[in-house]
This record gives C-alpha cells, sequence and structure tokens, in this order.
C-alpha cells in the first residue's frame, strides 16, 4: 500500500514530508518572501482545530472525518 511519503508528487516542506515544524514553514516563507508568516500560520492552525466541529456539522462520515484528521500537523 503507498502512503504519502513514498510518493513523488506529495507535498514537502523545506525538504520533508514528515515531521515538519514551524521552522520549516518560516524558512519556506523567508526564501519567498511571504509577509508576516507567524500571523498566517496562526490562523490556520485555528482553523484546523475546528475541522472537527465543522465535519460534524456538515455530517460528513466519521471514518472521513478520522482520515483527514490523522494528517492534520497542529503548531
Amino acid at each position: 500500500m503507498l502512503n504519502y511519503t513514498n510518493v513523488s508528487r506529495a507535498l514537502s516542506i523545506n525538504g520533508k514530508r514528515q515531521d515538519i515544524r514551524v521552522d520549516d514553514l518560516l524558512t519556506i516563507a523567508e526564501e519567498h518572501a511571504i509577509k508576516n508568516p507567524t500571523k498566517i500560520i496562526e490562523e490556520i492552525s485555528s482553523l484546523t482545530k475546528k475541522w472537527h466541529d465543522l465535519a460534524i456539522e456538515l455530517k460528513l462520515p466519521t471514518k472521513i472525518i478520522s482520515s483527514i484528521e490523522k494528517d492534520f500537523n497542529l503548531f
């Protein structure tokens, strides 16, 4: 079975597909001159935390909710 860590088209951040940390995001932000990356990370993190409740409200299947949640990396 394939997983995202061994698929060549998988997203990578700062050359990583696993164990991505805030400093990896900040490195990419600096390389691409992204302004106020800390604020962007905080905004996305706060929205990610709302995923479960929104998914329940939308009546998504529990299996789908869990599958997506397991891939979240909260900072």
